[in-house]
């Protein structure tokens, strides 16, 4: 009751500082002072701040963005990864960048975005739809570009952050930034994050993670970023970033399996110059490594390189009826991979060449595009964005990328948007030649296939956004997706994968027999040691092909509700509908692990100020409801699947309360699942979990 009463209680005094009616809150505010959920842009762009993600019980980027509308993550590998899906497109569609760049994954491949800390986080970007004009093919389904604070224009800052919680949960983060405002600034930042693993419990999950709960997942992560000036015309900022992580599993009865340990680097150098008021260009070179050593089931040890270089220049125009932005620019990606993995320690009972010989690779492609566009203001109510990009690559014919997006404001209160996008999604290098690799510890195996083609998706959007009053708006957008040729890993055959000893012969005996056996011990009948033949273990392939047709289809709308000052709703609801058109796989209809109705819910109740030394609680709790979807087979995450059973609808909820103390000392308790679900789509999930964190900020209002 006392806890109720706290929240339920109207503000009698209000701090200096209100996150409610801050302007870095959530609800994007418009010059008239209306909420907005979308930027003022043709391109849909919704913008989480910083202090709407602290607020909420968010671990990791990942959780910060996993519970809005036409967003899933998958919770794979001890509940630890968050590969992103956008509208029911695969994740290798969906692009994550930190400050517009690659931080994590393998490239071209999916990248996790519970990799990215929310260490020094000021903002993050989600634009939905073909976003491939600037970024490439690998962005058809949107882009989450993550923006870390840059460094104070003159002065010093510092913060930090510490939580202990179930599981072994251990995570400390902390920037210390400063500036000169003649000299540029710096600002570098730490995270040591870790995590034990947790025991299936037994429910309908196709997979349940490699590891027990003596399992560990242990992560280090550096990044600093240099600004400096150039001239009187020009700004520069270096950065560079170092990533540590080490898997251990250990089974549920004890014993060690394995794990793996990665390693990642990236640098990147970039310049912006504006010789005149109308011009400016933009040059950026980023260099990318990430190296995996695996010694599940097997040792192999993986390197992804990339270099790319981007250069773009951009030129105003001010007419009498409109304003126009002209730009054009190019980008050139020099890819390398290579593996190495050991040799068998078997003879396999039939020939199979993936696994045996020399299997190690590296190979090599250099990719990039040209692309051109612009951005008008033709009237106050009419704003356009197009352009097209020439996609280039050593391995496959040319393509041309068109993308537009029209934002229409026939009143002050509604916006009316409308987005097209095309994008040819390339193989990787992953996808084209690697050999087949034990996953999971030999549970099935993954193939590449030289004989791929590029995927075509084109993307459709159109929907409204209301605006009415200062405390309440809504959204709605239909989307249509297809994709031509989706590349998916299909069940192709089993193979030998080792040899174990079972018993042969030794059947028990019949009451008659026994009754033999004990006056004639001797007979031959009576010998019942079973003798022992060595017998092939198989285990499913999956091979990468090329699917005929997969379609999604539906709406998404999202709505904000600030009925009291101190009271905040967020409701968000997605349809989806799938649809695959397959001879590879004719019995595969529909995608697996999408529901055709999600709903999320979000409640941000705010305090009365308790003390002197204590501010303003705030309690925001964050759900998400997903229906029954159809169940995912092949243990892969991707596709390979025939299975005509659905899985359960799930309800999942997570609370985070904050108390500040004496403005620079924040406490917050958290309770992940606090429904304990079991499974999310056909993955289980952590239970129930308790998290107390302890936050420093000086100065506290930066």
């Amino acid at each position: 009751m006392a806890l109720c009463s706290l929240f339920a209680a109207p503000l009698w005094a209000q701090s200096e500082s209100d996150p409610f009616a801050d302007a870095e809150e959530f609800l994007v505010m418009s010059q008239g002072g209306r909420p907005l959920v979308f930027e003022e842009t043709a391109i849909e762009m919704q913008v989480l701040e910083r202090l709407d993600i602290e607020a909420q019980p968010n671990l990791s980027a990942a959780d910060a963005v996993a519970k809005l509308p036409g967003i899933r993550t998958t919770q794979r590998i001890q509940g630890e990864r968050a590969a992103v899906s956008i509208e029911g497109l695969p994740p290798e569609y969906t692009r994550i960048l930190v400050n517009g760049q690659r931080y994590t994954g393998f490239v071209g491949s999916v990248a996790d975005l519970a990799d990215v800390p929310l260490t020094n986080l000021g903002r993050i970007e989600i634009q939905r739809g073909a976003q491939g004009l600037r970024q490439g093919p690998d962005s058809g389904g949107g882009v989450i570009d993550l923006r870390t604070l840059e460094p104070p224009v003159e002065g010093f800052r510092a913060d930090a952050w510490g939580v202990m919680g179930s599981a072994h949960k251990r995570l400390f983060s902390t920037t210390v930034a400063a500036a000169n405002s003649s000299r540029g600034g710096a600002a570098a930042s730490y995270t040591h994050d870790e995590i034990g693993g947790y025991d299936p419990r037994g429910s309908q999950a196709v997979f349940v993670g490699v590891g027990g709960r003596d399992s560990v997942r242990r992560v280090d992560d550096a990044y600093l970023t240099q600004t400096f000036g150039m001239g009187r015309e020009g700004e520069g900022a270096a950065r560079f970033g170092w990533r540590g992580e080490e898997e251990r599993y250990v089974s549920p009865e004890g014993v060690s399996i394995g794990g793996s340990e990665t390693t990642r680097w990236v640098g990147t150098v970039e310049g912006n110059w504006a010789p005149a008021d109308a011009f400016s260009t933009r040059a950026v070179l980023t260099y990318y490594q990430i190296r995996a050593e695996n010694d599940v089931a097997r040792r192999t040890e993986l390197v992804d390189r990339e270099l790319r270089g981007e250069v773009e220049a951009s030129r105003n125009f001010v007419f009498d009826l409109f304003d126009l932005d002209v730009y054009f620019g190019v980008d050139v990606r020099q890819l390398s991979l290579s593996l190495d993995e050991a040799p068998l320690d078997f003879e396999p009972e039939e020939d199979v060449p993936a696994l045996s010989g020399d299997r190690s690779f590296d190979k090599s492609a250099t990719t990039g595009g040209l692309f051109v566009g612009l951005d008008a203001r033709m009237t106050d109510w009419f704003s356009l964005t197009a352009g097209a990009r020439l996609q280039l690559d050593t391995r496959f014919d040319p393509a041309v990328a068109p993308q537009v997006g029209l934002l229409l404001e026939p009143t002050s209160w509604l916006k009316l948007r409308a987005q097209y996008g095309r994008s040819d999604r390339y193989p990787s290098l992953n996808d084209l030649y690697a050999p087949v690799v034990a996953q999971l510890g030999g549970v099935y195996f993954l193939s590449g296939n030289p004989e791929l083609v590029p995927e075509k998706a084109d993307t459709w959007r159109a929907g409204f956004e209301l605006a009415l009053g200062d405390a309440f708006s809504l959204s709605a957008t239909g989307f249509w997706n297809e994709i031509d040729g989706l590349i998916r890993r299909l069940p192709e055959e089993s193979i030998q994968v080792g040899t174990e000893l079972i018993p042969f012969g030794g059947e028990p005996l019949t009451e008659e027999e026994q009754a033999l056996c004990t006056r004639l011990p001797t007979l031959p009948l009576c010998d019942t040691t079973p003798t022992f033949v060595e017998s092939p273990v198989r285990a499913d392939l999956f091979v990468q092909k090329n699917l005929e047709r997969v379609r999604t289809r539906g709406v998404e709308g999202q709505m904000f509700w600030r009925p009291l000052d101190w009271a905040l709703v967020r409701v968000g609801y997605t349809l989806m509908d799938t649809h695959v058109d397959s001879e590879v796989m004719p019995d595969l209809k529909r995608l697996p692990n999408e529901p055709e109705h999600t709903v999320d819910l979000e409640l941000r109740l705010r305090g009365r100020r308790l003390s002197r030394f204590l501010g303003e609680p705030e309690l925001s709790t964050v759900a998400r409801f997903r229906g029954a979807a159809l169940r995912e087979t092949s243990g892969t995450g991707l596709a390979g699947f025939t299975s005509t059973e659905h899985t359960s609808s799930s309800w999942v909820v997570d609370v985070r309360l904050q108390l500040p103390i004496a403005e620079v000392v924040t406490l917050n308790f958290d309770v992940r699942n606090l429904t304990d679900e079991m499974t999310i789509d056909s993955y289980e999930i952590r239970g129930r979990s308790f998290f107390a964190g302890l936050r420093y900020r000086w100065p506290h209002d930066f």
